[in-house]
């Protein structure tokens, strides 16, 4: 879509920006992904590495990403919607970094232990629970 230009300022701004959240196809989104990180040459004489990083609506592909593409590392910072796929920690392939909001307004409560738990469980689990970072790294709710 292009031409869009949305700030936090107006509420009108908040209703489009939810209507293209609520719009978006998340398994396409991943297709998408997976069919670029296809298309990256790899093999003798290619030293391919390959990383995706998102924030917010990114960050929850960037999580998906490690799950199920032949991406090498990802990281998902203030992710969202990250509850709609808990289950899908499990069966993470790839190393993920995730920094999950958890006292953010956006975030639900327990999202972010469920989904660290389960992750933990998975073959690259890794991860920190916020509880576990010093306290001027922790997130506040807003």
């Amino acid at each position: 879509m292009p031409d869009i230009d949305i700030t936090d300022h107006t509420e009108g701004e908040w209703k489009r920006a939810f209507e293209l959240f609520n719009a978006f196809d998340v398994d396409a989104g991943l297709d998408d992904i997976a069919a670029m990180i296809g298309h990256i040459p790899k093999g003798p004489g290619f030293d391919r590495k390959v990383g995706a990083v998102g924030y917010c609506l990114g960050a929850q592909l960037a999580d998906l990403t490690a799950t199920s593409t032949d991406v090498d590392a990802c990281v998902s910072y203030y992710g969202v919607a990250l509850e709609t796929r808990v289950a899908e920690a499990e069966k993470r392939t790839h190393p993920l970094l995730m920094n999950i909001a958890e006292q953010h307004q956006f975030v639900p409560k327990g999202c972010a232990g469920g989904h660290f738990s389960r992750a933990q469980r998975s073959p690259n689990g890794r991860n920190l629970h916020p509880s576990q970072l010093p306290p001027r790294l922790r997130t506040r709710r807003r």
